[in-house]
């Protein structure tokens, strides 16, 4: 069975605030004057090798593991898994 490659990214959600974010954008970006700059969002990246039989399989099989395990809170995260 072929091996993938499968990132998972976990941000928070467009609608709420990134502090880790504004503390960036705001203590070393615009310190160095980088006014254009208007906004910085983190977010984690998670990779994982998967065995499966496609591509499209191991998405959906990790997609189902983050969610299963709480890897994530659903509530304030948006998520998306990609395979190479």
């Amino acid at each position: 069975m072929p091996v993938f490659d499968v990132r998972v990214t976990i941000a928070n959600k467009q609608s709420l605030p990134d502090p880790e974010g504004a503390t960036i954008l705001q203590d070393l970006v615009r310190r160095n004057n980088n006014t254009d700059v208007t906004e910085i969002r983190t977010a984690r990246l998670l990779k994982f090798k998967v065995s499966a039989p496609t591509a499209q399989d191991a998405c959906k099989n990790i997609s189902e593991m983050c969610r299963e395990l709480r890897i994530y809170n659903p509530l304030v995260s948006e998520v998306s898994v990609e395979s190479d």
